[in-house]
């Protein structure tokens, strides 16, 4: 049977380990004590004093360990641009900085963003099918003009021959399907 590692990791936002000053970051195994063996392997518990560890500047924060734990240190205080600006863009600081907003909110709070989020969603894809539809109507309705312009420009062209030959305007209205007003404007 595989096993996975199970672990514990304590974000400390005091000093736990006042001995060890300049250590943040305390790493535990369970050791069995009588025969010194790690039989549970696999569990750990890790600890990250924030107290201990201070960034200045974006340049102080080099590792993935330090992005986090600035995270973690300034999330409460600091917008998601100014935490960006120490971290570097990141899509999973932004989503992890929106569900620790999220998650600040009341029951409440989070049951009416969540039905505004999904009546938004509603529209927004009501709006999109809108759109779609509207396109096509425009098309078959672009298409219908095409074809009568076709049309007419026909009938137009049939009557001007027609009168060429020296056929009357109201003959010439009966060959085209103009009316005979139209033919004598074609006259003109």
């Amino acid at each position: 049977m595989k096993t996975y590692p199970s672990r514990l990791i304590g974000f400390l936002n005091f000093i736990q380990f006042p001995h060890r000053p300049e250590q943040h970051v305390s790493h535990y195994r369970f050791q069995e004590i009588i025969s010194k063996s790690y039989d549970i392997d696999p569990l750990s518990l890790t600890f990250i004093e924030f107290k201990k560890k201070k960034y200045k500047t974006p340049n102080d924060v080099k590792t993935k360990l330090d992005k986090w734990i600035y995270f973690f240190q300034n999330s409460n205080t600091q917008t998601i641009d100014q935490l960006l600006k120490f971290v570097g863009k990141d899509e999973t600081f932004e989503k992890a900085y929106y569900q620790l907003e999220y998650n600040s909110y009341t029951p409440a709070e989070r049951k009416a963003l969540d039905e505004a989020v999904d009546a938004l969603s509603t529209r927004k894809g009501e709006i999109n099918q809108a759109r779609i539809d509207g396109r096509e109507e425009g098309r078959m309705e672009g298409r219908e003009e095409g074809r009568m312009d076709g049309l007419r420009e026909a009938k137009v062209e049939a009557a001007l021959n027609a009168l060429k030959l020296g056929l009357s305007v109201d003959v010439a209205a009966k060959i085209s399907g103009l009316t005979e007003e139209d033919v004598l404007k074609l006259k003109l």
